[in-house]
């Protein structure tokens, strides 16, 4: 039945509720909404520098620290909440892990290196004042192909260093992301999806119970927030 209203519990314009939806509810329907625009293009916005996922964390990394405190609260009150979240930063660990070993096999994977060093010295008589891999060390060059691999990229923003470069050669790499691990990548990829869409509905269907169980409006009226 989730948060219910009783004789010690919230009532009607509950600040404790407000704060449920304004300080995790929302963040998090925002944040996942973000991940699944990235996930559509099977962009998983891995960053070669850190190993890390870029846009796609945990729950707690979404929060705002008044947030995380209100968090702790709700997932006491919400009956089933921490389940839910917990899922959604399970499949994110998963997710992370496959994209670094997805990574690390792609610069293994035999005649990668040669194949980006070839492109790398046609793309200096072609242009050669340009320097694709811009503050990296050009040495750095296959490991930004590799991420670029890992996140499914087809046009870079020319505001990328790689962009010119990467829609030159991108047909000539691809081929390297064909591995097992690249494999396992997807079908990550394909889980936090599935996961993200139902917890996309929970988080609404929660919002808009909770807004119709306290009265309250599912975000602050500007009339409120000066």
């Amino acid at each position: 039945m989730g948060a219910r209203r009783n004789g010690s519990g919230p009532k009607k314009g509950s600040e404790r509720v407000k704060g449920w939806i304004y300080e995790v509810l929302n963040p998090v329907l925002e944040a996942v909404e973000q991940e699944l625009a990235f996930l559509a293009n099977g962009n998983v916005t891995f960053q070669m520098h850190d190993k890390r996922l870029q846009a796609i964390r945990s729950i707690h990394d979404y929060l705002l620290s008044d947030g995380r405190h209100i968090l702790r609260d709700f997932v006491r009150a919400e009956r089933g909440a921490r389940a839910r979240l917990d899922e959604h930063d399970g499949h994110v660990a998963d997710l992370a892990s496959a994209a670094v070993s997805a990574f690390d096999a792609i610069l293994r994977a035999p005649g990668f290196s040669d194949a980006v060093d070839r492109a790398f010295r046609e793309h200096l008589t072609r242009c050669p004042n340009d320097q694709p891999t811009g503050a990296f060390p050009a040495e750095r060059l296959p490991e930004l192909v590799a991420e670029n691999l890992v996140n499914n990229a087809r046009v870079l923003p020319w505001s990328r260093t790689d962009g010119p470069f990467w829609e030159a050669f991108r047909e000539r790499f691809s081929a390297f992301a064909r591995t097992p691990e690249h494999a396992e990548l997807a079908r990550s990829r394909k889980q936090i999806i599935g996961a993200d869409l139902a917890l996309k509905k929970w988080l609404e269907d929660t919002s808009y119970r909770l807004c119709k169980a306290y009265d309250v409006p599912a975000a602050p009226l500007s009339s409120s927030a000066a």
